[in-house]
């Protein structure tokens, strides 16, 4: 996965709504599917958006594997418990009773079989009928997102050039940040990049889960234009 040494001292201004855009699906796929869960991981959590809120409702957990993020986050929030690691690849020593990877975050991951791995290790880490909730930018998005034009963002003394770019399976966010130094602005670089996959390949890899959910943003049944998908499944 790409670093964010740069990118994350400007992610909350490009993305900092994310929790209002999720935070409510956790909660009401947590309601509906196991309303006795008490402890949830977020894995690629970021700056902590998410889990700053979900921490006043449950015992919350974060991973991410960029420590500049992680830093971020235990600034803000200080009840959730943070580890650095790979989404992919980690051990906590524990189980819990949700855990969730939003925001595309898994979209990150190299290969389809790196997603695989992170469903292995969320199984691992449930509670027998524990949930796995995540979402993902599917083919369509990327094709639809680089048809836009680049935009600008404000963050605070800086400024964010942000173009997408996206060739079949992959799609680059490149990020152009024009940083304040005294009375001159330097220019940092840097490349984000996510995969999709094909909608029957992604259950496929969840072929251990019981999948409850497999929805697209207006909880309908995803088609060729949907553009985000929203999955719960149970162990």
């Amino acid at each position: 996965m790409s670093g964010y040494e740069s990118v994350s001292k400007v992610y909350d201004s490009v993305a900092g709504e994310s929790a209002k855009l999720f935070v409510p699906f956790i909660l009401k796929s947590v309601k509906k599917y196991r309303p006795e869960s008490q402890s949830i991981l977020e894995l690629g959590c970021g700056t902590g958006n998410i889990l700053v809120e979900l921490s006043k409702r449950y015992e919350t957990y974060g991973l991410d594997l960029s420590p500049e993020m992680l830093e971020i986050a235990k600034r803000k929030d200080k009840k959730s418990v943070y580890k650095q690691g790979d989404m992919s690849d980690f051990d906590f020593g524990r189980k819990f009773d949700v855990i969730c990877c939003m925001y595309d975050s898994i979209n990150h991951l190299p290969s389809l079989n790196h997603w695989k791995r992170m469903f292995d290790c969320c199984f691992r880490h449930l509670v027998d009928g524990g949930l796995l909730i995540f979402d993902f930018n599917t083919l369509y998005a990327f094709s639809s997102k680089a048809e836009r034009p680049a935009t600008y963002v404000r963050a605070g003394n800086d400024y964010v050039l942000l173009d997408i770019t996206a060739k079949r399976d992959m799609c680059t966010w490149h990020f152009n940040i024009f940083k304040k130094e005294k009375d001159v602005y330097k220019l940092f670089s840097e490349d984000i990049i996510e995969r999709s996959y094909e909608l029957s390949k992604i259950k496929e890899k969840l072929k251990d889960f019981k999948i409850l959910d497999f929805v697209d943003e207006d909880g309908k049944t995803p088609s060729l234009k949907t553009t985000r998908v929203f999955a719960v499944c149970r162990k």
